[in-house]
């Protein structure tokens, strides 16, 4: 499956990149001395509060945006980039031939900051997932919402001073 495959593909570039930073920052900590301050500053997988702020902020209303779309999916570009961007709207074209919305419904959402390189950062994203299907015509539902407890890690990119998800990485669900 080509989507198994490109996931493997970016899940070991991630990896790759991540390595690199953390090697980077053990040699630019070492080249620091044992000054605290100076190793953090030298440290290029860390973002600072402010940052950390804007990027949940961003990453929040990405997901309201995507959380959002029914059948207009312009909005969609921003929140999503590359790959990702292109699949969703191939996946909602496919969905409005077969008059179907999914409708997206998290209960409690966490967030977890991973790994950052300068304008490529990690996060885990736990909730419970009530999404569902619904027909477009009718507006019922096709099917109950599984509640599934879920893990995703999703790869967000810096553009034009705002984060986009590029990449969505799902852990098996876990019901309850």
């Amino acid at each position: 499956m080509k989507s198994s495959t490109t996931h493997k593909a970016l899940l070991f570039f991630i990896i790759s990149i991540f390595v690199i930073s953390l090697s980077s920052c053990a040699q630019n900590s070492e080249k620091a001395g044992s000054d605290g301050d100076d190793a953090k500053k030298a440290s290029s997988h860390t973002m600072t509060k402010k940052q950390e702020k804007a990027l949940l902020a961003d990453l929040k209303e990405n997901i309201k945006i995507i959380n959002g779309v029914r059948e207009d999916t312009s909005s969609l570009s921003q929140a999503l980039t590359g790959s990702l961007l292109e699949s969703t709207l191939k996946q909602h074209s496919d969905d409005a031939a077969n008059n179907i919305i999914r409708v997206r419904k998290y209960s409690s959402p966490k967030f977890e900051i991973g790994n950052h390189t300068p304008g490529i950062v990690g996060v885990t994203m736990k909730f419970t997932d009530k999404g569902y299907l619904m027909n477009s015509e009718t507006k019922k539902k096709l099917d109950k919402p599984k509640n599934n407890k879920t893990t995703l890690i999703l790869a967000l990119a810096e553009e034009d001073d705002h984060w986009k998800i590029f990449e969505i990485l799902e852990e098996a669900p876990k019901k309850e």
